[in-house]
């Protein structure tokens, strides 16, 4: 399963929250792009993907700037 051309999906416990930006936990955007909460960080650390940090030490991933990441990685988007 690649993450080109795909959206983001709320995740499995999400409330509506329609006037609030969507945060999401690194498990859930490593699950999103199919790879491991260690390539999420590094994604994170170097710039690719933004996050912002939530309490002391907790690091979330806004749904909007998971899917402008997954957009820019390009690719052949699926046939409808």
């Amino acid at each position: 399963m690649s993450a080109v051309g795909a959206t983001v999906a709320a995740p499995h416990n999400a409330a509506d929250m329609t006037n609030s930006p969507q945060l999401l936990r690194i498990r859930d955007v490593a699950e999103q792009l199919n790879v491991s909460v260690r390539g999420v960080e590094a994604l994170i650390y170097t710039g690719a993907l933004r996050s912002v940090v939530v309490g002391s030490r907790s690091r979330r991933v806004l749904a909007r700037d998971l899917q402008e990441f997954i957009d820019s990685l390009g690719g052949s988007r699926p046939e409808k």
